[in-house]
């Protein structure tokens, strides 16, 4: 039998409330892979709202920029014609301790097996919302989860399957796309968080008028665009003796970089604009549908051209995935 795709899973209201939109198994019938999903997505669901150890309650603030980010990530799902997916803050946990992931420093992460959202509870808030809007578009994108039979009596189930831009083989062993996915993430919470200095949203006032000042006296104006926020070192922080303000600049710079240079790549052999081809890949990333845009690369750039970008934008190292792009 061919997998079974199932679409988008939804509750009794029809409203969507997992990360799941889908359940591929070749064994399991078209009906009982829709209730394997909505089991499934209702269970891990639920699973996210425990709180963990170490986690910290959250400030009425906190809870009012959960839901501020809830509002603005639903904006961009209705963009691409997918109804509002709302986020409970009871399936986000902050921690006062450092987050880590293969031994390195993260602001947040997204936990597909249990639908739940770790972020670190930073000092600014313009911060904070920066890595939340990550970890939220994370999970308001696309999801697949997979069978992986290992004989007829054993199986795992292997929740990043698809996630988002990201996808792994049939097998579970390989990974596409996820340089690619993680860019794309940026490029959109860079977005938001752009928008809420813009319009100078209340509750991050202070720290829009701090960042302001310090990147009109210390950065030109292009350099200040890649910010998240600036300040001034107080006088019992001990850097303040070596530097005179802190700034921190938005994630993935090497992988935006090499993405926007894919996009104008593309850009120029199918004359189209810059944003179009963009949203072509975020509209694979939040929908799932990748196929208009492989087709569109094959087309212009050789047979096989997708699915080798999928396999150096997965590598540890960006170089390869870079030179690639740069010979296209």
């Amino acid at each position: 039998m061919y997998p079974i795709g199932i679409p988008n899973c939804y509750n009794k209201t029809m409203e969507k409330f997992s990360s799941l939109d889908r359940f591929i198994d070749k064994k399991t019938t078209k009906e009982d892979a829709k209730i394997l999903l909505a089991d499934i997505s209702t269970d891990l669901t639920l699973k996210g709202k425990e709180p963990l150890d170490y986690e910290i309650e959250k400030s009425s603030e906190q809870i009012e920029i959960c839901n501020i980010l809830n509002d603005y990530t639903n904006k961009i799902l209705n963009k691409y014609g997918i109804d509002n997916f709302d986020i409970s803050p009871d399936n986000i946990h902050i921690f006062d301790s450092r987050l880590q992931s293969e031994g390195m420093d993260i602001g947040g992460q997204f936990i597909a097996e249990d639908q739940s959202i770790l972020v670190r509870n930073s000092g600014n808030k313009l911060s904070f919302a920066h890595y939340l809007s990550h970890e939220i578009i994370h999970l308001k994108s696309h999801g697949t989860v997979q069978v992986i039979r290992e004989n007829s009596e054993s199986f795992d189930l292997d929740f990043g399957y698809r996630s988002g831009f990201k996808m792994k083989s049939r097998d579970g062993k390989r990974e596409f796309f996820h340089k690619i996915d993680e860019a794309l993430t940026e490029e959109l919470s860079k977005e938001i968080t752009q928008d809420i200095k813009k319009n100078n949203n209340p509750i991050f006032q202070n720290q829009i008028k701090e960042t302001d000042e310090v990147c009109e006296g210390f950065f030109v104006a292009s350099g200040s665009e890649d910010i998240v926020y600036a300040e001034r070192f107080k006088d019992d922080d001990p850097r303040k003796g070596e530097y005179l303000v802190f700034a921190e600049e938005y994630a993935y710079v090497e992988e935006r970089r090499i993405l926007k240079l894919l996009i104008a790549k593309i850009c120029q052999k199918t004359e189209r604009n810059y944003r179009e081809i963009f949203e072509l890949f975020v509209k694979g990333k939040l929908k799932g549908n990748i196929f208009e845009l492989a087709k569109l690369i094959d087309a212009n750039f050789g047979e096989g051209t997708f699915r080798k970008l999928g396999e150096v934008s997965n590598l540890d190292d960006n170089k390869e995935f870079d030179n690639f792009v740069q010979e296209l």
